[in-house]
């Protein structure tokens, strides 16, 4: 199954949410799923990412929250 995965809150920030989205990522794609997170940009975010077995998407400024238009455009650009 593709899953998007849409948290405002994801490491290397810390935090209680954090660390239990990263887990529940980690099991689905560890059950053969295909997840894509959109989250937060955080400085140092980079070396994280790219150490992990799913993409990582973070928006510069912060999310507050997502329409599907806005998902759409961060997945697929803009609208025609």
């Amino acid at each position: 199954m593709n899953i998007l995965f849409v948290t405002f809150i994801f490491p290397p920030q810390d935090g209680g949410i954090s660390i239990f989205d990263y887990h529940i990522c980690k099991e689905l794609v560890g059950r053969g799923h295909k997840i894509i997170v959109i989250t937060n940009s955080v400085p140092g975010s980079e070396n994280f990412d790219s150490q992990q077995d799913f993409p990582i998407r973070r928006l510069t400024g912060k999310i507050r929250a997502a329409s599907l238009e806005t998902i759409y455009r961060i997945m697929y650009g803009s609208l025609k």
